[in-house]
């Protein structure tokens, strides 16, 4: 089974070069999962979000693709405790190694591609950071349970992926938004 994810990048008027070059990759330095070609999980409200985030005055274009929903080649901070484990314990050899008082994750993803065998084991990252969405936009996804704590469940969590190549995706890279550039809108 296929997983939907979306893509969201500045309109610049160029829907045709978007759909035969696309997914694009972000090598910005301070890319919080490092280098790769980063997707929102299932939720397009999340594509619209970060496209009215980041590109306000241009305006913006969201793809759709797919990948497959076993995450086999995933290192997934999401679905896998077994994960956050292995990053907890990375965390402490550096802070150990290093000295650091504070580790970024940044930090514990390229100490785990530089000193394990992670680049060969995984293609991707799967990651919630919390704290990502203003609450102005995020509350009305949260349900609490009841009145008594604190405790909701996030019906639209900011789960994205950082995918390291193209070979995990399933399906073709097509423009779902704006509907003038598709043949197939998605709202």
């Amino acid at each position: 089974m296929n997983r939907i994810i979306y893509q969201t990048v500045e309109d610049r008027g160029n829907p045709d070069y978007v759909e035969q070059h696309g997914p694009f990759i972000c090598t910005n330095k301070n890319a919080w999962l490092g280098e790769g070609y980063y997707f929102w999980d299932t939720i397009i409200e999340l594509a619209h979000w970060w496209g009215n985030l980041c590109y306000k005055d241009s305006g913006y274009i969201i793809s759709q693709s797919a990948c497959d929903d076993k995450l086999e080649k995933v290192f997934d901070l999401v679905g896998r405790p077994e994960h956050l484990t292995e990053m907890k314990r990375c965390s402490e050899i550096i802070t150990e190694k290093w000295h650091k008082t504070t580790v970024y994750v940044p930090e514990i993803i390229a100490y785990l591609k530089q000193y394990t065998q992670f680049s060969t084991r995984y293609k991707a990252i799967r990651a919630n950071p919390l704290s990502t969405l203003p609450n102005s936009y995020s509350q009305s996804f949260l349900f609490k349970f009841n009145n008594r704590n604190k405790a909701f469940i996030d019906v639209c969590p900011a789960i994205q992926f950082c995918f390291f190549d193209k070979s995990l995706f399933t399906e073709d890279y097509l423009i779902v938004y704006p509907e003038m550039y598709c043949q197939n809108p998605v709202i």
